[in-house]
């Protein structure tokens, strides 16, 4: 019998989730590689305490700064003031484009009186 195929669940690049971990941070200096491992292990894209993960996070977070898309101070990293404005503008048009709409409360139907059933006959012994 053959195999059933799997089906592939799609997720971001490796790149793409360090970008969103350095521009969901609060802190300004930047965030570190560790906490960027632990924004995409709670986020379920990958296991934080793989060391597989740990090397293709390093090696994305060094194509980011060659690309000039993140700046390293010393062991942190943060996004190029370019790239957050992209996301900012990104995370705008989202917001405007989504029109919440508002569905009509349901109203609840009213209450139909229950009939009292035929008392139980006691059976004879």
């Amino acid at each position: 019998m053959p195999k059933a195929a799997k089906t592939k669940v799609s997720k971001p690049t490796t790149k793409a989730i360090v970008e969103e971990a350095c521009y969901y941070a609060e802190e300004a200096k930047g965030v570190s590689q560790v906490k960027i491992l632990r924004f995409g292990a709670e986020q379920g894209y990958f296991n934080a305490d793989d060391g597989r993960t740990k090397a293709n996070v390093k090696k994305a977070i060094e194509g980011l700064v060659g690309n000039g898309r993140l700046i390293q101070t010393k062991q942190s990293f943060a996004l190029a003031k370019e790239v957050r404005q992209e996301y900012d503008e990104l995370a705008e048009t989202t917001e405007e484009e989504v029109p919440v709409k508002k569905t009509p409360a349901k109203k609840k139907a009213a209450a139909t009186p229950k009939t009292q059933s035929a008392p139980k006959k006691k059976s004879k012994k």
